[in-house]
């Protein structure tokens, strides 16, 4: 984390108030999944790419000697870039309007043998749709 934040200093100075900001919150957007118009996809792409390339082409002398798992580092520096990203993008774009979502992955073998109440718990709670769960079950297993 202090390499990248001495990347973000040296790189993107403005972005560094919003970065400590989010270091010392409790929030974190998982996954790098987003959903944005172009012009704000291509601000983060961007500036993304900007900062992970710079990591990625001088990493820490410590990172040498990683494991494949430790190697994924610059995919977990990149969730705390986009965690940070959201309150700097609101100044940037005005019109910008952040919806979190939740997210559920369950396989569909885990789902058809969970049981018609769970199932529908699922629905309740608005992590399945009653059209997918239809198509769910007229799909062969």
């Amino acid at each position: 984390m202090d390499y990248l934040r001495n990347t973000i200093a040296a790189r993107r100075p403005d972005f560094l108030n919003d970065f400590d900001r989010t270091l010392a919150a409790r929030e974190l957007l998982l996954g790098n999944i987003f959903v944005m118009s172009r012009p704000v996809f291509e601000h983060y792409s961007e500036f993304l790419f900007d900062l992970t390339q710079a990591l990625y082409e001088n990493p820490p002398a410590d990172f040498k000697d990683r494991t494949a798992y430790d190697a994924r580092y610059i995919g977990f520096l990149g969730e705390r870039l986009l965690t940070a990203y959201v309150p700097y993008a609101l100044k940037k774009f005005s019109h910008l309007r952040v919806q979190h979502r939740t997210m559920l992955l369950v396989d569909r073998d885990t789902l058809r043998s969970a049981g018609p109440l769970r199932q529908m718990r699922f629905v309740a709670k608005g992590h399945l749709s009653i059209r997918d769960m239809i198509r769910l079950f007229r799909e062969k297993a």
